[in-house]
C-alpha cells in the first residue's frame, strides 16, 4: 500500500530589519515575496516602528526589540521558533540581535556590503557580493543565500502592503475636503522638509511649484515643519507624531483617486509608496540607485557635482546645498505633468 507523503512546508524565516522607517518599509515586498511563496515569516524591528506592524497587510509575526542589553539577550525567547533568520542591516545591532536568536547560523549581507564593516566579526553565514548596492537587492541576496534559491526582481515590483484602517481613511478624507481637495478627484502632495536637512528642497521651490499647479494639492509636514514660515492661504496636512496609520492613510486615498506625491528620500515619501501612491522622488545628498524606488526614475540637479551623492546630515559646500537647491520647479512640475496627466 503507498502512503502520500505529506510535503514539507517551507522553512519559516526571521527578518531582521530593525530601522529605520524608509527601510522597513522598502523592505516589505521581500515579506510579501516569501509570504505568497508560502513561507511563515516573522520580523524583527525597534520597538519605536512598532506602529507600522497592524498597517502592513500581510500575515507577518512581529517581534519587537527595545536597544540595551537585557533586551538584547532577551531575544533568546526566539530560538529555534525559526529555520532561517536573515539579517538584512548588516550592522552591529542587527548582527548582536541575530546571535543571541540563531548563534552564528544567521545569514547576514556579503562582508564587503555590510553597513558597518567591522560587523563581521560576529561569526555568520554570507551572502555573495551582490553588483547592485540598492537595499532591497542586497535583502534579496541574503534571502536567496539563505534559502538556496534564486527569485529575481520582478516580484518585488509594484508591491504594496501597507493599508490603514478604515476609521483612518474616513478622517483624512474629511481633513482633505476641508483643505480643498473633493473626494473621487486627482490631487498632489508635496512632502516638507526640516531646512536644516540637506535633503529637503528648498520650502521657496515647493511654494513655486505649488503656484504653478492648476490642481488640487496640499503640503504635508510633520513636528520637524511646524516652524516653517508659510504664506496665508497655503493648503498644510499636518501629520502629529505617532500618526503613522494617517500617513498610510493618505497614501491609500493618494492611490484610489489618482493622485501623486512628491519630495524627498525619506521616511514618509516611502511610506506612501508603499500605500499604493505614484511617487516624484526628488534626490540630492542621497544615492538614488541605494534607495530610490526600485525600477522608477527620480529627479536630480542637471548639474556636475563630483560630491552627490555624499550622504551627509549637513552640507559642506560654501554655496549651500546645490544638489538638492538646483531642482528646477519646472522641471518637477513637467515630470508631475507626465505622470499625473495635466497641462
Amino acid at each position: 500500500m503507498n502512503l502520500k507523503q505529506e510535503e514539507k512546508p517551507p522553512p519559516s524565516v526571521l527578518l531582521v530589519r530593525l530601522s529605520s522607517l524608509g527601510d522597513i518599509v522598502q523592505a516589505i515586498p521581500l515579506a510579501a515575496m516569501l509570504s505568497h511563496r508560502g513561507h511563515r515569516v516573522g520580523w524583527l524591528i525597534e520597538a519605536r516602528f512598532r506602529d507600522i506592524c497592524s498597517l502592513v497587510d500581510l500575515p507577518v509575526e512581529w517581534q519587537t526589540w527595545e536597544r540595551g542589553w537585557s533586551a538584547t539577550l532577551g531575544l533568546r525567547r526566539l530560538r529555534g521558533r525559526y529555520d532561517l533568520v536573515c539579517d538584512l542591516q548588516g550592522n552591529w545591532k542587527s548582527a548582536l540581535c541575530g546571535r543571541a536568536i540563531a548563534g552564528g547560523k544567521v545569514w547576514r549581507p556579503a562582508p564587503a556590503q555590510m553597513r558597518e564593516s567591522a560587523s563581521v566579526l560576529i561569526r555568520s553565514r554570507h551572502s555573495e557580493t551582490v553588483e547592485s548596492p540598492h537595499i532591497l537587492l542586497r535583502s534579496l541576496a541574503v534571502v536567496e543565500a539563505a534559502l538556496g534559491s534564486s527569485f529575481g526582481v520582478s516580484p518585488l515590483e509594484g508591491t504594496s502592503s501597507l493599508l490603514a484602517p478604515d476609521e483612518n481613511r474616513r478622517r483624512l478624507s474629511r481633513q482633505l475636503q476641508g483643505l480643498g481637495v473633493p473626494v473621487g478627484v486627482p490631487f498632489i502632495v508635496q512632502v516638507l522638509g526640516p531646512p536644516e536637512d540637506p535633503r529637503t528642497w528648498p520650502l521657496e521651490k515647493v511654494l513655486h511649484l505649488a503656484a504653478g499647479l492648476d490642481v488640487p494639492q496640499v503640503l504635508l509636514g510633520g513636528p520637524a515643519e511646524e516652524g516653517l514660515s508659510l504664506p496665508q492661504g497655503v493648503s498644510v496636512l499636518r501629520q502629529e507624531q505617532g500618526c503613522l496609520g494617517d500617513l498610510v492613510a493618505l497614501g491609500n486615498l493618494l492611490a484610489d483617486q489618482g493622485g501623486v506625491a512628491v519630495g524627498h528620500d525619506g521616511g514618509a515619501m516611502h511610506v506612501l509608496r508603499a500605500s499604493g501612491a505614484k511617487t516624484l522622488f526628488l534626490f540630492g545628498p542621497q544615492d538614488p540607485a541605494r534607495t530610490g524606488p526600485l525600477g522608477e526614475s527620480v529627479l536630480l540637479a542637471p548639474i556636475d557635482l563630483p560630491c552627490r551623492p555624499c550622504l551627509k546630515r549637513s552640507c559642506d559646500l560654501p554655496e549651500g546645498n546645490l544638489c538638492m537647491d538646483k531642482i528646477p520647479a519646472e522641471v518637477v512640475r513637467r515630470e508631475l505633468e507626465r505622470l499625473f496627466h495635466i497641462g
